[in-house]
């Protein structure tokens, strides 16, 4: 099933009644993904990072592997700044509290 509940705001650990899509109960999900960003239940809007850093991290290592014979530290420092970029693309749409931004890196 790809449909999934979140639930957010101040009950939303309470057992409340099933929600139901075309004749099937809709699962409360704890996490959902959506565009790109993981969703997290809680009592305010929030968002999960873990997978996003885990990417980021992946992705430098495998192209930092693939340029480290290049003769120019500039290289990686473009390939650095571009990764960065694009891990940091839309995040400030994304209400990032204090302890959020400091686990990122």
């Amino acid at each position: 099933m790809k449909s999934v509940a979140l639930r957010i705001g101040p009950r939303y650990k309470h057992v409340c009644a099933p929600l139901v899509l075309a004749g099937i109960e809709l699962a409360y999900a704890p996490l959902t993904k959506n565009l790109g960003v993981v969703l997290k239940s809680a009592r305010e809007f929030k968002c999960s990072f873990d997978q996003a850093k885990i990417n980021f991290y992946r992705c430098f290592h495998a192209m930092y592997y693939r340029a480290k014979n290049a003769s120019s530290e500039l290289v990686c420092v473009h390939l650095l700044k571009t990764i960065v970029f694009l891990f940091c693309y839309a995040v400030e749409v994304i209400p990032a509290t204090k302890s959020d931004i400091s686990i990122m890196f």
